[in-house]
């Protein structure tokens, strides 16, 4: 049997998840093969692992023993916010006897990082009305996306853009040194135009607080306008 607590169980892309792992003994001696923590995120009603972290080396387990470590799980960068409608779990992952136990599954929150959280913001400011935040199988064009999924936010335009827009869905593919920002517009136009537009934008996450993002996609609504 094996179970997690986790002690930090909130965390950044970038940073770190912390918690103890517990492994006990049945009725015969046993040999341990690894325990591996492994973060996965529900895309579909099923969960996908897309991180994985091996916390424990080999042991032997004598019947009715307990041992306990403490371990840790990296955050990749590209890891998506847990926002309405995502779901972000850390699963422990024992081999024992060869046979392999997976049951264990405790939830995780990843908070955004100040950049995306800025962002965010922005949209909210701008009077953009966040829907859901949902995981997408599969790969975006043009971005240096590692993960087999991907995050579109989704938003409901507000008043100054309702006659123009439909929805508007913002995906995050972030890394220590680039936060890329892909926009995607449900257009409302004419059966002879593109309905739908995706804009690419790449930013220093560093020093996004020295630009005015409302002004960069007030911009880009404009020109497509």
């Amino acid at each position: 049997m094996v179970q997690t607590e986790l002690t930090v169980a909130q965390a950044l892309p970038g940073g770190v998840f912390e918690g103890m792992v517990e492994v006990s003994g049945g009725a015969h001696r046993a040999r341990v093969g690894y325990v591996a923590l492994i973060l996965c995120a529900k895309v579909h009603g099923s969960y996908l692992d897309f991180h994985r972290v091996d916390a424990v080396t080999g042991f032997t387990l004598n019947p009715g023993t307990h041992h306990t470590f403490a371990v840790t799980c990296d955050v990749p960068w590209e890891a998506p916010p847990t926002l309405e409608g995502t779901e972000i779990g850390l699963r422990t992952e024992l081999e024992i006897a060869f046979a392999v136990d997976r049951s264990d599954l405790d939830p995780v929150h990843i908070s955004p990082t100040p950049a995306q959280r800025h962002i965010l913001d922005c949209m909210g400011a701008m009077g953009f009305q966040m829907v859901t935040a949902k995981l997408e199988r599969g790969t975006l064009q043009g971005v240096p996306q590692s993960l087999p999924f991907y995050q579109e936010i989704e938003y409901l335009p507000g008043p100054a853009h309702e006659r123009q827009l439909r929805k508007l869905s913002v995906t995050f593919v972030g890394s220590d040194e680039r936060l890329h920002v892909v926009v995607e517009l449900d257009r409302k136009v004419t059966p002879l135009a593109d309905r739908d537009v995706f804009g690419h934008f790449a930013v220093n996450p560093a020093s996004l607080e020295k630009y005015d993002w409302s002004a960069l996609l007030e911009s880009w609504l404009a020109g497509l306008a």
